[in-house]
């Protein structure tokens, strides 16, 4: 483990998270006794030129094992690496994990185009927001001239649940569980998540899991993983608002791939234009006041694979020192 952590010291970054809490790295990629990344060493000195983090979803619940759905997450090789390392070591990793379906969100433009070499989809995600109509001066996101629509009553519920004696399926691809839900978020070791179900009368029929980001004394709500299914949902509107009313809020956000759009608008949220004057921030551990537009890659056999900022290594911290709650 040490030489891996040196490695992401001294040719990433030096103050990395997961070179700065050992406890994160085995919390995102401890299997067992090993750990989920592709190494690739030089033949004499063991030196390492490159690696290759994955996170498996069965990483969260043993029961998906059979799935073979993996994330990606970290991705590097030394600068002076033999030509094609990179590629070399995301195909050893295809070839001997042999992931049914796999995905990585938050790319650089290179690897997005080295992904494209490779036959991979390869696209942007789509960021929805509901902004809060009681925020008079926005100081996280910029409002711009854009103005929340009309807003018609609920048709569906939002209520806070515990996960505790939910039943309740995940509709979309790589499958997912309660059990996944409880591993990767609510036992997440730095994070705090919180857990809110939409209902049709008293039927449950979705979660959303969200996590309040801090700026300061701002604060904004993030939908990181949405599990059930959403394709009927309704209006919550009034539903939002007042829960951005009560955790003072400035707006509501959820980065998606996979999900029609109307699906988003038919629940009340819009779609970002990121060259627009409405800026809804991605960058937080800095916080960058701008938008980002945030690339995804895949691999599948699937269809209707989905993803969700909460997917891979994308909703990690990047500093310890931060607010979370």
């Amino acid at each position: 483990m040490d030489d891996l952590k040196n490695f992401i010291r001294n040719n990433w970054r030096e103050d990395h998270i997961l070179v700065e809490s050992e406890d994160l790295l085995k919390w995102q990629h401890a299997d067992g006794n090993r750990l989920n990344f592709i190494i690739a060493r030089e033949n004499k000195s063991q030196t390492i030129l490159g690696i290759f983090g994955y996170i498996p979803t069965s990483k969260f619940d043993t029961k998906l094992k059979d799935n073979r759905d993996t994330w990606g997450a970290i991705w590097k090789v030394v600068d002076n690496s033999p030509f094609g390392l990179g590629m070399d070591i995301m195909q050893f990793f295809h070839n001997e994990i042999k992931p049914v379906s796999h995905g990585s969100i938050g790319n650089s433009d290179i690897a997005q185009k080295l992904y494209k070499l490779t036959g991979q989809k390869t696209g942007v995600m789509s960021q929805y927001y509901i902004l809060s109509d009681s925020i008079t001066e926005f100081k996280i996101a910029i409002k711009g001239s854009n103005i929340n629509p009309n807003q018609k009553p609920d048709m569906d519920d939002l209520r806070e649940v515990i996960l505790d004696n939910i039943s309740l399926t995940h509709s979309y691809y790589p499958k997912k569980s309660l059990t996944y839900l409880i591993n990767r978020y609510q036992k997440h070791p730095i994070y705090k998540y919180r857990f809110f179900g939409l209902y049709k009368e008293s039927t449950l029929y979705a979660i959303f899991v969200i996590r309040k980001q801090f700026v300061r004394k701002e604060t904004c709500l993030r939908i990181v993983d949405i599990y059930g299914d959403i394709s009927n949902a309704g209006r919550i509107n009034f539903s939002m608002q007042k829960l951005l009313r009560d955790e003072g809020a400035e707006y509501i956000d959820c980065l998606n791939y996979g999900v029609a759009e109307s699906v988003f608008k038919n629940m009340g949220f819009q779609t970002l234009d990121y060259n627009s004057d409405i800026v809804i921030p991605d960058y937080f551990e800095p916080f960058e006041r701008k938008n980002i537009q945030t690339n995804f890659a895949v691999k599948s056999q699937l269809d209707e694979y989905v993803i969700f900022k909460g997917d891979g290594d994308r909703d990690r911290p990047s500093i310890l020192n931060f607010n979370s709650a």
